[in-house]
């Protein structure tokens, strides 16, 4: 078993060695796009990636184009690792916000209680095959998700980040499924 430390460690070695994201972006929104979950989701719980990130504005944009509800993270308590999740309807709705990520200028956050028929896309550094994730080590996902999102969790990454099993804890929430450049896992 990986412990979250070194499991970061080695994603971070794996990402910089990966080199451009482009390619294996575009695999990935098209691998999400054939998702019945997501063809059938009203709600999409998407993000913008960092630079080292699998970009799915591709994905974003498809769901633009088919009427689906976009929303985005905006972290709005650094201290506690609080965010929230505001509808947005263009890419132009966004600026730089928290480590330099794309946030909603607006507030128009959603109450977790009228979320129905919704899928969320989740970034994180590494991933096991049994539903564990080790982010960046803040849990601003984990804090969001326990507060009762009930919608299909889909985490994304490169091939290379999946490993055997990573440490998680009572606090860690697991993803449904698990998409990457060459495999797509259910749980």
């Amino acid at each position: 078993m990986m412990d979250k430390k070194e499991a970061r460690n080695l994603a971070s070695e794996n990402r910089k060695k990966h080199g451009a994201f482009d390619e294996v972006s575009h695999i990935i929104c098209e691998k999400l796009k054939s998702l019945e979950c997501i063809r059938c989701a009203d709600l999409v719980f998407a993000y913008m990636a960092t630079e080292n990130e699998i970009n799915i504005n591709n994905l974003i944009r498809y769901c633009f184009e088919n009427d689906k509800k976009v929303l985005i993270p905006k972290i709005t308590d650094k201290s506690e690792s609080i965010m929230e999740f505001a509808y947005i309807s263009s890419i132009a709705e966004l600026a730089e916000g928290y480590m330099h990520i794309l946030e909603p200028k607006n507030n128009d956050f959603i109450e977790l209680k009228d979320v129905q028929n919704a899928v969320m896309i989740m970034p994180g550094l590494a991933f096991d095959k049994k539903g564990g994730r080790a982010g960046y080590g803040k849990g601003f996902y984990d804090r969001y998700i326990s507060r009762g999102f009930d919608g299909t969790k889909i985490a994304v990454t490169i091939d290379e980040n999946i490993f055997e099993h990573i440490e998680t804890d009572e606090k860690d929430i697991k993803y449904d499924i698990l998409l990457s450049d060459k495999e797509v896992y259910y749980l």
